[in-house]
């Protein structure tokens, strides 16, 4: 009677206190989007779908067979990267041999430029790895073209090149004035004249199909990928810093919250004033660099509580637990996790940081009854990970009557027991269990036990 008594009071649903799980934590969840790519050219469209879960870069209809088409798309203040190129037209690197000066380039466009918005069809001629002739030319927002009409626009270098670059956006990504949602351009049939210098797939006939998986119930930016290199469970997720040329060099990011032009906002409902954020981490990183997870807890958009942590080189997947401590009671948690800290400098590219299996300690716990005045102890399992028996061993002594609670990484119990006068260690028999990561608690008088262990 004494056992159910105590166990009916342990697990006391708590009203004062409650969060909603962070989502995807394991990352598990993915979704998979295809898109085309016009064959011969670069677009934007792996960035912008992973990050906006559109194409920006189609395949349409063109004078005769398809054509290019280039759209303005705007989500959540994120605008996609709506341009295709045969090369760099920033850095001057890439391009198609061109050993003549060819006098103009022509082709047929029909186009929706309105307000202030410009189209850029971008030309540059280089010799010797040198850019020698820059051609910007500027397709003005002059409202609708219906109907795909000719153009021929000039072109000029100072000297004979060996190599061109050709690039085309529907909104001017140069200056980002005037940039306007829904502006586009459809090219086909694009070609020099005045030099016989041919442009792999000018006419856009030759496409193919790709995919990309993005991470779901997170928002992300940069290189994002799932990976089966794993803590536990199918997959994970690998964040990595790379260099885009030009010195454009961006860490991976996800975030649970929203990208904005101000940073990022929102988060999951969460109103524990003491929590803790746990996983598994590896971490290869570039020169000195180390990888972040920013932890905000909020309360009507303004952060009362968490901080920036950094994450150092780690070859094998490591546990980790991260505090959240607040002065008053926030409404949101928002996490974000970066593969670089900022600045990013040359020396960041490479890095790559592995996570898996996030949780919150109030999860893990779900129908717990919390007590904020006990005391947080911490334990030491061994051997971990175990086919048979863990031993929960702690520098407190446990005297009386010990709940020990386990739950999977979805948060669900899986087993509880009342152990009686543990004293420093708690001896338990895992061998029935499934295969996987667990977490645990042990409440004994104003003592709690948290930490977790994995079953092979």
């Amino acid at each position: 009677m004494k056992k159910l008594l105590l166990l009916i009071i342990v697990f006391a649903f708590s009203r004062d206190h409650v969060s909603a799980q962070i989502l995807n934590a394991s990352f598990e969840n993915w979704n998979t989007v295809q898109f085309s790519e016009p064959d011969q050219w670069l677009s934007g469209n792996q960035e912008s779908t992973s990050t906006l879960g559109n194409s920006p870069v189609t395949e349409v209809a063109g004078v005769s067979g398809s054509a290019l088409r280039l759209e303005t798309i705007v989500d959540e203040n994120d605008t996609a990267q709506a341009f295709v190129t045969n090369g760099d037209p920033m850095s001057g690197e890439g391009g198609i041999p061109c050993s003549t000066q060819p006098t103009a380039i022509t082709g047929n466009f029909r186009y929706g430029i309105p307000g202030n918005d410009t189209a850029l069809l971008i030309v540059m001629f280089k010799k010797n790895g040198a850019i020698v002739g820059s051609n910007i030319i500027q397709i003005k927002g002059t409202g609708i073209q219906n109907n795909f009409i000719p153009f021929s626009y000039s072109l000029s270098s100072s000297m004979t090149p060996d190599s061109v670059i050709i690039a085309a956006t529907c909104s001017n990504l140069l200056g980002n004035g005037g940039v306007t949602v829904g502006s586009f351009l459809e090219i086909d049939d694009l070609a020099f004249a005045g030099a016989a210098v041919s442009i792999p797939n000018g006419d856009f006939e030759s496409w193919s199909t790709t995919s990309i998986d993005f991470l779901s119930d997170w928002n992300s930016y940069g290189d994002v990928a799932k990976t089966s290199d794993v803590q536990d469970g199918n997959f994970a997720i690998m964040i990595s810093t790379a260099d885009y040329g030009n010195g454009d060099i961006a860490a991976g990011q996800i975030t649970n919250g929203n990208y904005t032009q101000n940073g990022t906002v929102g988060g999951i409902p969460f109103t524990m004033m003491s929590d803790t954020l746990c996983g598994y981490y590896k971490y290869y990183s570039s020169g000195s660099d180390s990888a972040t997870i920013s932890l905000s807890a909020k309360a009507n958009g303004i952060m009362i509580a968490g901080g920036l942590f950094k994450l150092s080189p780690a070859s094998q997947y490591t546990y980790f637990e991260l505090p959240i401590n607040s002065w008053s009671t926030p409404d949101s948690l928002e996490i974000s996790i970066s593969s670089s800290q900022w600045p990013y400098t040359p020396a960041s590219v490479g890095s790559s940081l592995y996570i898996d299996n996030l949780a919150l300690r109030s999860q893990l716990t779900a129908g717990i009854k919390q007590n904020e005045n006990r005391n947080p102890f911490s334990a030491f399992v061994f051997p971990n990970p175990s086919t048979d028996v863990i031993s929960i061993r702690t520098d407190q002594t446990l005297r009386g009557s010990a709940v020990v609670t386990i739950y999977d990484v979805s948060g669900s119990l899986v087993r509880n027991e009342l152990v009686s006068d543990p004293g420093n260690t708690i001896e338990l028999n895992v061998s029935s269990m499934a295969t996987g990561r667990y977490f645990f608690k042990v409440i004994c008088g104003n003592i709690v036990l948290q930490s977790s262990f994995t079953k092979n």
